[in-house]
């Protein structure tokens, strides 16, 4: 099946959304090309950084509120196109009477019915927040525009977006590629949909397989997200490989419906030449549109545009900086694949504007390294995030995996040292913080002694906070052992009586949950047992007494929650075919119904150990389920930017509470340094 129409085509080539940022009123960038400010951009623009503080000062002081007499239009979707069936995530801000519909591309809104419509601030919805389209509401195969009115009528039209739905759809980042140049590919399909790489002039399906291939929205590649071809795919030919630069020729990039190698829905013709891909060159342009200005949230649009003659960057890398240079405080965002000579990125929403952040540097990156040029993009006046009343602060983390060995796979032990390291970053930035809440996997093999030394290691730091335990499927390890007598341990060091529980940190309502069992009836979605939580009838019962009572006494206020394993499609690590989704599927089902009704509910997960600078790392409040975040792993790492591979590192939150706003601050402990895209500003 060909593509659905030449605008299908154009946004796969143009636009992609990404993780990184959120966006500002229109502009252009004042910095420019290689030398913004008169600085060369050497040494990878770390010249003239920001000392940094180094005791790790908050992120969230200073700057200056911009005060909203009027509302903010706007209307977005997270993605441009979709398969049929998939999940449309819509975010829409606006006046007590907007209301957003969905028509087909060539209706009229002010006579035609729209195929769906919600109001923005009725109906358990707030302007901001998230509103799921599921394959229940019909979107047929088509392209659809999102039209946000800002009243009751039809007349007044206050902001647009268009999609596509599609039965698969592919696009390449360009057509002309240098020998060993990274070719970036963007797919939309599902099932058993795939790509591959094949000579100009071959035939799929005739006795010719593929030089190399993957599946689209399978072994942990999603639909809609863009991949370096030569780090994702399985290769099927001798002489070609991950590390050896394809021949200099003409190919092809093949969809195809289904696994059948006759079902092929497109080809892309591309030439490989001769030479070097050179040094990766900036973005020659870029415009910022803001959602909401003057919140200190980067929820909104940026274009980046590359010069036609020097589009040589595969990725690219983007920092937070100032006239000092980059924040030393801050990790840079992850390495986005470049998806077109001109690409739109429309972030996470409610990632946080820096309080010394004035502007964003972006840096080309491919198979060479990263740029020594940049282009920086100056924000608005007043963008930068200004906390309120800090009420109090925790920390949440998680999967510490504490072990007794010295050794893992035949490499030191890292788990131990990195809590260790973990702790004295926790007193060093929160000497005040009121608790470490661990969600799961304290014990690596479930071992009495692995629980001691973890106490041992974080009571060896001077002013750790109070610490609450959350039960993992590590700490459940030893099947040969009961469960009644596993969760001794458990029950023993939390102080418990149960696996789910309440405490009171800050004033505010936390509430734990755990696995029932040992072992389930149903399989591990990774393939092993007694990876699934079970959550009994009394536990669920519970938690939806307690979340009825909690919200009647306090209507709005955050209510925070716990639980080791993740549901299936929320958070990284959890998406469809990622497998590190662990909740009994009868289960399952009934906490969604009982969390839907709670939107100002807060869910940290464990688990999966993904990196917070992984796609979808939160899932922010919709009509269907409230605020989750991965809360990745203290004890080590999984990327899966292109291959599910181990990386080196530590991660967890910061958690500080205000009148009004929450912020969850994702941090590297490793390198003591903030993880931007993770460091998130909700609103309750």
């Amino acid at each position: 099946m060909k593509l659905q129409s030449k605008a299908v085509f154009l946004r796969l080539t143009a636009v992609f959304l990404a993780l990184f940022l959120g966006c500002m009123l229109v502009f252009a960038g004042c910095g420019g090309g290689d030398t913004p400010g008169g600085d060369n951009g050497s040494d990878n623009g770390n010249e003239g950084q920001t000392d940094g503080d180094s005791d790790g000062d908050d992120p969230d002081e200073g700057g200056t509120d911009l005060p909203q007499e009027e509302p903010d239009y706007y209307v977005r979707a997270d993605k441009d196109v979709y398969y049929k069936g998939e999940n449309i995530y819509v975010v829409a801000g606006g006046g007590d009477a907007s209301w957003v519909g969905v028509f087909h591309e060539d209706a009229d809104p002010a006579v035609a019915a729209p195929a769906v419509q919600y109001s923005v601030n009725q109906n358990s919805m707030r302007s901001g927040m998230r509103y799921v389209i599921t394959e229940n509401d019909g979107l047929d195969v088509g392209d659809y525009k999102i039209v946000l009115f800002a009243d009751a009528g039809t007349e007044s039209v206050e902001a647009q977006a268009e999609v596509s739905v599609v039965e698969q759809a592919a696009a390449v980042n360009k057509t002309v590629f240098r020998q060993g140049e990274d070719i970036v590919v963007t797919a939309v399909g599902s099932g058993n949909s795939w790509v591959g790489l094949y000579r100009e002039g071959e035939t799929p399906g005739s006795g010719t397989t593929s030089i190399c291939w993957y599946y689209i929205d399978r072994d942990k590649c999603l639909s809609g997200q863009s991949y370096i071809l030569q780090r994702t795919a399985e290769y099927n030919r001798s002489g070609y490989s991950s590390d050896t630069p394809f021949p200099a020729g003409n190919y092809k990039v093949v969809l195809f419906a289904n696994e059948n190698q006759s079902s092929v829905a497109e080809e892309i013709p591309i030439q490989i030449v001769s030479g070097s891909a050179g040094t990766a060159a900036p973005p020659a342009s870029a415009t910022y549109e803001l959602d909401e200005p003057g919140n200190g949230k980067a929820g909104g649009t940026l274009t980046l545009t590359f010069d036609e003659a020097d589009f040589n960057a595969s990725e690219v890398v983007a920092y937070w900086a100032n006239d000092k240079g980059i924040l030393s405080d801050y990790e840079p965002f992850a390495p986005q694949k470049v998806t077109g000579r001109v690409m739109k990125f429309a972030p996470l929403d409610n990632v946080m504007i820096p309080a010394e952040a004035t502007c964003l540097r972006f840096y080309g990156k491919n198979v060479n390294g990263l740029g020594e040029e940049y282009y920086e993009l100056m924000l608005p006046e007043g963008s930068a995030h200004t906390a309120g009343k800090l009420l109090f602060e925790m920390n949440v983390v998680s999967d510490l995996h504490i072990s007794t060995s010295t050794s893992h796979n035949g490499k030191p032990d890292v788990y131990n040292p990195n809590f260790l390291n973990a702790c004295e970053d926790i007193v060093a930035v929160s000497p005040n913080s009121e608790a470490m809440v661990i969600v799961g996997d304290i014990a690596n093999s479930g071992l009495s002694a692995e629980w001691a030394m973890a106490e041992e290691i974080m009571y060896s730091v001077d002013g750790i906070p109070a610490v609450y335990y959350t039960i993992g499927n590590h700490d459940l390890y030893e099947p040969s052992t009961p469960y009644a007598e596993k969760i001794q341990d458990f029950l023993r060091y939390s102080g418990q009586e149960k696996v789910y529980y309440e405490a009171s940190i800050g004033g505010m309502h936390h509430l734990v949950l755990g696995s029932q069992a040992q072992h389930t009836n149903n399989a591990s979605p990774s393939g092993g047992s007694g990876l699934v939580a079970t959550m009994y009838d009394d536990q669920l019962d519970w938690l939806e007494e307690r979340l009825a009572a909690i919200s009647a006494e306090s209507p709005g206020e955050p209510i925070f929650v716990y639980c080791h394993q993740s549901m299936y499609d929320t958070i990284a690590g959890s998406l469809k075919d990622q497998d590190w989704n662990g909740i009994r599927s009868e289960d399952e089902e009934n906490l969604r119904a009982i969390l839907a009704k709670y939107p100002q509910v807060f869910l940290f997960n464990g688990h999966s150990h993904w990196i917070m600078e992984s796609y979808r790392n939160a899932y922010f409040a919709s009509n269907q389920l409230p605020n989750i975040f991965n809360t990745s792993s203290v004890g080590y790492l999984w990327s899966t930017t292109d291959k599910e591979v181990s990386v080196d590192g530590s991660q967890g939150y910061f958690v500080r509470v205000y009148e009004n706003e929450v912020l969850v601050l994702g941090r590297d402990f490793a390198q003591h340094k903030w993880i931007p895209s993770a460091c998130y500003v909700v609103s309750y």
